[in-house]
């Protein structure tokens, strides 16, 4: 009777304390390779370990608890001058990379309450590559391509790490469209606008001469007319009439049948896609006016969906482009 009691208690004991397992992260600190950083991981707890890099940038670290983290890292030299800045990376996984790119991907996560996916996705969206551009030579031995992204520029203007967080403010601004002007230390192709978009762009799935050539199916009129001004879609109101409306939309359960998924975001400088959307209360606020009716009035057929991943174009449109 009295093991079976002490078997009991020591189930009781492990299933208890089960989170609380070793567990070990490891990774990258890259601006260039950090050598001698402090990596410190962090959770609801506080600091829960640190570690320090090695001349490669490399740490690995023990921790009695599993993910997610948030990783800091400080101190340290890039190529043998003291590094001046702060890092930071969210870790969901034990593989986890601490660069001025996942310290990009964290200011939307603690300024406007996204997930890790959806800050990454939004980011994705914007510049036109879904990699961390510091680790990607490193972890596929291919340099960046240049067109996609001026890393040397970079570097050189994060400046040992003294200027990793006006670089991070910079490119939020031009993200966010509160400033479309691009400093040129960015990194980002000036040809890509604001917030990344590109309205002259043709349709990534059809060529432009193919979609021009394609037009409404033979004997068949076209479901309707859309407006030959692009609608800008930031701020979106709804109208309680057809003849308010700059556009007609129905809201579709079936998400095969839309034109466009859309995501709603919590603030105004976060809508800088077409999918994208901030619903206004204040008519005085909003870009378009939008009514939604059925599906043979509509001139857009429109699905929600739950995280900025999902979001965009489902078809060729006449309303594509609105930034």
């Amino acid at each position: 009777m009295r093991t079976v009691s002490l078997l009991l208690i020591a189930l009781v004991f492990t299933a208890c304390h089960a989170d609380e397992r070793a567990d070990t992260i490891s990774g990258y600190a890259i601006n260039g390779p950090l050598n001698g950083a402090t990596v410190e991981v962090l959770g609801a707890r506080g600091l829960l370990a640190s570690a320090t890099t090695d001349a490669d940038g490399r740490f690995s670290v023990d921790i009695p608890f599993q993910p997610p983290y948030r990783l800091r890292v400080s101190g340290g030299t890039l190529d043998g001058m003291p590094y001046e800045g702060v890092l930071e990376a969210s870790c969901e996984t034990r593989d986890c990379n601490v660069t001025p790119w996942t310290t990009l991907v964290v200011r939307p996560m603690d300024e406007h309450g996204f997930n890790e996916g959806d800050a990454v996705a939004l980011l994705a969206l914007a510049v036109g590559f879904d990699y961390d551009p510091f680790t990607h030579e490193l972890l596929t031995g291919e340099p960046v391509p240049a067109h996609a992204f001026e890393l040397n520029v970079v570097r050189a203007s994060l400046n040992y790490g003294a200027g990793v967080e006006d670089w991070v403010d910079d490119v939020i601004t031009w993200l966010t469209g509160e400033d479309c002007r691009n400093p040129g230390n960015l990194g980002i192709p000036p040809e890509r606008g604001c917030g990344g978009s590109q309205p002259d762009t043709p349709f990534d799935d059809v060529p432009p001469d193919e979609e021009a050539a394609q037009g409404p199916p033979p004997d068949e009129e076209p479901a309707h007319s859309a407006p030959t001004d692009r609608i800008n879609w930031a701020r979106v109101y709804q109208v309680a009439s057809p003849d308010e409306a700059d556009v007609r939309v129905a809201l579709v359960g079936d998400r095969s049948m839309a034109d466009l998924l859309v995501h709603r975001v919590s603030s105004p400088g976060m809508a800088i896609r077409d999918a994208l959307w901030y619903i206004t209360h204040n008519p005085e606020e909003a870009t378009v006016r939008v009514h939604f009716g059925p599906v043979g009035t509509s001139q857009l057929k429109i699905h929600f969906v739950n995280s900025y991943g999902e979001a965009g174009w489902v078809r060729p449109h006449p309303l594509r482009g609105g930034f």
